[in-house]
């Protein structure tokens, strides 16, 4: 500067520097991510939105469907989203050399997959059995995922494994059987269900042949079979029966015997048995008292008669005392000899002891030999 007084110095004078700084442009922008894009219907979803060249304060505007959501930040969550929705953020950057601010972020678009109802079914190889049959049950879901889980339960009571199938042999009367499914289906709603009861009818027939009894030889018995109603009969061994197919017949067994009475209703048989002990008249010892051994086939040999023998001892003496036969074998009598020679006729005498059923029997008495 120069100064037009008369009396200034330092004229002309130089003012101070100023240096100058340009920055360089810079590209505000935006993008953004979520939680998920593939969701079910009221699935919550948080969006983040990342700024490049946003400064220090930078502003959010974020966007559904092009119309303004949620509040200045840089996140965005809402749990009322619909299938094919967009989001988008626009970033205001408060950097003074940031150029294309307002910027508008990437767009997600959103698949909202429809809510599915879990549900099951199951089926049984047979519902109406007889005890101790095994029975299968099956798992059908709708619904359920690609790896449901199962819980067999037998009235309430869990039973089985997880698995789509039941197996048990142990089943009773009015049983009831349920599957509960768990879905793994990330859209079904409920995820869990019950399925429809299956109740198990158990056919328990039962018979009674009555009971055992003991019978003369020669006699007969009846023998009353009782079963529940509706149950067919048979009887065996039939030999020595009047009516193997009646509920009630006449049994006439030579020997003690134990029947079988089969009762069938349905598929379902049941049996019993009922024994018939035979009781052989054994009556009392009988010893001629006389044969006539002349080798005529008649009463040519002595016997003793009489059953339910079970030990024997048969001597027979001459009138002088001698023993001339013994035996302990009711099958072998005497033939009138001794020492291998016949016996004129006379009179002799027998001594017996015996067992009969058990009992011990002395008898004694003379016998004549007549030719």
């Amino acid at each position: 500067m120069t100064s037009n007084s008369g009396c200034a110095t330092g004229s002309p004078a130089t003012s101070n520097s100023l240096t100058m700084t340009v920055q360089a442009s810079v590209i505000a922008s935006v993008s953004i991510s979520s939680t998920a894009t593939t969701i079910c219907p009221g699935t919550p979803v948080t969006f983040t939105a990342t700024p490049t060249n946003g400064g220090t304060t930078p502003t959010y505007q974020w966007q559904l469907n092009g119309v303004n959501v949620g509040t200045n930040s840089n996140t965005f969550t809402s749990s009322t989203l619909n299938d094919a929705d967009a989001v988008t953020c626009i970033l205001t950057s408060n950097l003074s050399c940031a150029t294309g601010s307002p910027a508008t972020s990437n767009s997600l678009t959103m698949t909202v997959q429809t809510s599915v109802i879990a549900s099951v079914s199951i089926s049984a190889t047979a519902t109406t059995i007889c005890p101790g049959t095994p029975v299968t049950f099956t798992a059908t879901p709708t619904n359920g995922g690609t790896i449901p889980t199962y819980q067999w339960q037998v009235n309430g009571v869990n039973a089985g494994t997880n698995s789509n199938t039941f197996t048990s042999s142990t089943l009773n009367d009015a049983d009831a059987v349920t599957c509960i499914l768990t879905s793994n289906s990330g859209c079904a709603s409920p995820a869990s269900a019950v399925s429809p009861t299956v109740l198990m009818i158990i056919i328990t027939a039962t018979v009674d042949a009555g009971l055992d009894v003991t019978i003369i030889s020669g006699t007969s018995t009846t023998l009353t079979g009782v079963a529940t109603a509706g149950s067919t009969f048979i009887w065996a061994p039939f030999a020595s029966l009047t009516c193997d197919t009646c509920a009630v017949t006449i049994a006439t067994p030579l020997t003690t015997t134990t029947y079988f009475l089969t009762a069938t209703e349905g598929a379902c048989s049941v049996s019993d048995t009922v024994t018939v002990f035979v009781d052989i008249a054994c009556g009392e010892l009988f010893v001629p008292t006389g044969f006539s051994p002349n080798g005529d086939n008649e009463n040519d040999v002595l016997k003793v008669y009489g059953n339910c023998i079970t030990n024997l001892d048969l001597l027979i003496f001459d009138r002088w005392g001698e023993k001339v036969f013994e035996s302990t074998d009711i099958t072998i009598g005497w033939d009138g000899t001794y020492k291998g020679k016949k016996l004129d006729d006379a009179v002799f005498v027998y001594y017996l002891h015996a067992t009969v059923n058990g009992v011990k029997v002395k008898k004694h008495g003379n016998i004549s030999i007549v030719k």
